[in-house]
C-alpha cells in the first residue's frame, strides 16, 4: 500500500460502480475513517452530514457496508484537499443537482464562504502545478469518464443546462484580438487525417440555420484566405462531391 500521511478516498455504493461521497483524512490523527462513517450510520440524525449517514443506515440495515476507495496517499494536506475538491467537482454533489455525491461542501476541509483574490491566486498554481503530473491528469480523466459511463442522466443534464441561452455565451461573440490571438494560437498546427475523419462523421449530416450561414458568409466574405485555406476548402468540396455521388448510388 503507499504511504503518505494524508489520504484522499471514496465510499461507493457496495453495487454500484460510482461514489456516493468522496473525503480527506488525516491518518496520522484518525487511523479509521471508515469506522467514523460507520458510526455515523448508527446515528445519522445526530451526525455533521445526516445525508450520507441516513445512506449508510439504509446499507446497514440491508447488512452491507459501503466500499473504502483509497484514491490518494501523499505528505502533502496541500495535494489533498486539492484532490479532493477536483474529485467533487467532477463527480458533482447531490444536493446541488450535479451528480451523485452527498457531500455537503465543495471540499477543502469544509470551506465555506468566497475566497479572497489572493487565495484565488494560490489555488490556481496549485492546481497548475497538480496538472503537471501525469498521474495526476490520468486520475482525473478516469474519474471524468466513470462519471460519465455510469451517470448517463448528468450527461443528458450538462448538455441541456448549457446548451442554447444557458450557455455562457450564448449571445456574445469574441473580439478581433482573440479571434487573432486563437488564429495565432493555432497557426501551423496539422491535424490528422484520422481526426478529420472524426470530425467529419460528427458533423455529417448536421444544417445550419440561414442565419448562422449568413453571418459567417458576411464575416469571411473581406477576409483574404491563405493558400492552406484555399486547398482545405478545395479538400472539403471534393469530399462533399465523392460523398453525395455516393448517396446517389446507394439510392439507386
Amino acid at each position: 500500500m503507499a504511504k503518505g500521511r494524508y489520504l484522499v478516498y471514496e465510499l461507493w455504493h457496495p453495487d454500484e460502480q460510482k461514489p456516493f461521497y468522496v473525503g480527506w483524512t488525516d491518518t496520522a490523527k484518525n487511523r479509521s475513517r471508515l469506522a467514523d462513517h460507520l458510526k455515523d450510520g448508527r446515528r445519522p440524525n445526530s451526525a455533521g452530514n445526516p445525508f450520507k449517514a441516513h445512506k449508510i443506515a439504509k446499507f446497514l440495515k440491508e447488512g452491507r457496508v459501503p466500499t473504502f476507495v483509497e484514491i490518494l496517499r501523499t505528505e502533502s494536506e496541500e495535494d489533498a484537499l486539492g484532490l479532493e475538491m477536483t474529485l467533487i467537482d467532477s463527480w458533482g454533489r447531490r444536493d446541488q443537482g450535479q451528480g451523485p455525491l452527498t457531500n455537503l461542501t465543495d471540499g477543502g476541509d469544509g470551506f465555506r464562504g468566497h475566497h479572497t483574490e489572493e487565495t484565488k491566486e494560490i489555488i490556481r498554481k496549485h492546481s497548475l502545478e497538480l496538472w503537471e503530473d501525469s498521474n495526476y491528469r490520468a486520475l482525473v480523466t478516469q474519474v471524468q469518464t466513470l462519471r460519465w459511463q455510469n451517470a448517463p442522466e448528468l450527461k443528458q443534464k450538462f448538455q441541456t443546462r448549457f446548451s442554447g441561452e444557458g450557455n455562457p455565451f450564448f449571445g456574445k461573440t469574441h473580439t478581433r484580438e482573440a479571434n487573432q490571438s486563437n488564429a495565432d494560437a493555432h497557426a501551423g498546427v496539422e491535424v490528422s487525417s484520422a481526426t478529420r475523419d472524426k470530425l467529419r462523421d460528427v458533423h455529417k449530416g448536421r444544417k445550419h440555420s440561414e442565419k448562422h450561414n449568413q453571418n459567417v458568409g458576411n464575416a469571411l466574405r473581406d477576409v483574404p484566405k491563405s493558400s492552406l485555406h484555399i486547398q482545405h476548402l478545395r479538400e472539403a468540396a471534393l469530399r462533399r462531391h465523392a460523398e453525395r455521388r455516393q448517396d446517389a448510388s446507394a439510392i439507386r
